[in-house]
């Protein structure tokens, strides 16, 4: 009779042993699989980050051609060369022609979906130091500048 109840008894304990394994098995896969998901979607974050910088490097780069354009067009007119850019100014440049109306999304920020640029110093007489290549004359709220960008992207 002991030798049942001892039987029974290992029979309890390795069925809950084997019971505990399966379970452990799970916890490892599963965290396994979670750890993965979370490395993965953090490199898989880093690289989106990137590419919507160089994106808003490219919008920044397009808005400084525009700015230029219309000074350009305004010099010699009675008509003010746009100094800064804001949204007053943005929609000026729309106005214009500038920039088509059906393209407006593509004048926002790719990480905040928001139109995110302001002008650093004055756009018709940048300081004598700021090159034509920089572009720094328009920075991104959320990115900072040309430099800045390229700066992210080393």
């Amino acid at each position: 009779m002991e030798e049942y109840v001892i039987l029974i008894n290992i029979q309890k304990i390795t069925k809950g042993i084997f019971v505990m394994k399966k379970v452990y098995k799970i916890v490892i896969i599963n965290s396994f699989i979670l750890s993965l998901v979370l490395t993965l979607g953090c490199c898989g974050n880093k690289k989106a980050e990137q590419a919507r910088a160089k994106a808003c490097a490219s919008t920044i780069k397009a808005l400084c051609a525009c700015v230029d354009l219309y000074n350009l067009d305004s010099f010699g007119k009675k008509v003010e060369p746009m100094r800064e850019l804001n949204e007053k100014n943005f929609n000026l440049l729309v106005e214009k022609g500038y920039i088509k109306k059906d393209k407006l999304d593509a004048y926002k920020c790719p990480s905040t979906n928001k139109f995110e640029y302001e002008s650093t110093y004055d756009l018709f007489e940048p300081p004598v130091s700021e090159t034509i290549e920089n572009f720094t004359g328009i920075k991104c709220k959320h990115h900072g500048t040309i430099l800045d960008i390229q700066k992210l992207l080393k």
